[in-house]
């Protein structure tokens, strides 16, 4: 640990850092708590700069300027006072209003800017379009936020798989289990899911 903070370049009278729920059955494990205490610190010193640096930024475009012009005073009120779950509820709320979920918005134009579209033309999509748009729109207000794609896995396709001879499951994953959903970073914590999608929430 001490050579982790030799590392570091950090003022140490003026920082200060909160461990928390550590169990005890690893309290008795040092190395179990130095390697804790270093994760902590490399989250803490390192990797939330990255985040900041990497996770907040939108494209200067006339695009963004319109999307940004289009939104409605309570929302960026919200945005520019409250705290980032305030301002992602918010902005899911906008979503809301704003746009239609459908399976079959059609295309979007070559031309123009894929939120854009959605948000000021088409306002029809799906959860890839949801997730998007909120990300944008969450860096816009200063949040860090990532777009994410993967599967739901449901119960049902749990219970119907195959168990294999070494006791794993195998089960099918229908493309239609597909999904798109945001997640933003909050400090001391990590990356957090927040779903955007009417239906999902």
């Amino acid at each position: 640990t001490a050579s982790f903070f030799e590392q570091l370049d950090l003022n140490s009278e003026q920082d200060m850092f909160t461990i928390s729920a550590l169990i005890p059955p690893y309290l008795d494990n040092s190395e179990y708590t130095t390697q804790s205490l270093q994760a902590i610190l490399a989250e803490n010193y390192v990797y939330r700069d990255f985040v900041y640096d990497s996770y907040i930024s939108i494209e200067d475009s006339d695009s963004m300027g319109e999307i940004a012009a289009s939104f409605p005073a309570g929302l960026i009120s919200t945005g520019e006072n409250g705290d980032s779950y305030e301002t992602l509820n918010a902005i899911r709320s906008y979503l809301a209003d704003q746009c239609k979920y459908t399976l079959s918005p059609g295309r979007t134009p070559s031309t123009r800017d894929f939120v854009n579209y959605f948000l000021l033309e088409n306002n029809e999509g799906y959860c890839m379009h949801y997730a998007t748009a909120g990300t944008i729109i969450a860096r816009y207000f200063g949040i860090p936020a990532r777009y994410c794609e993967g599967y739901i896995i449901s119960a049902d396709m749990m219970q119907n798989g195959t168990e294999n001879k070494d006791g794993s499951v195998t089960i099918d994953i229908p493309d239609t289990a597909s999904h798109a959903w945001c997640e933003y970073y909050a400090d001391g914590y990590g990356w957090i899911p927040f779903e955007f999608t009417p239906g999902y929430y």
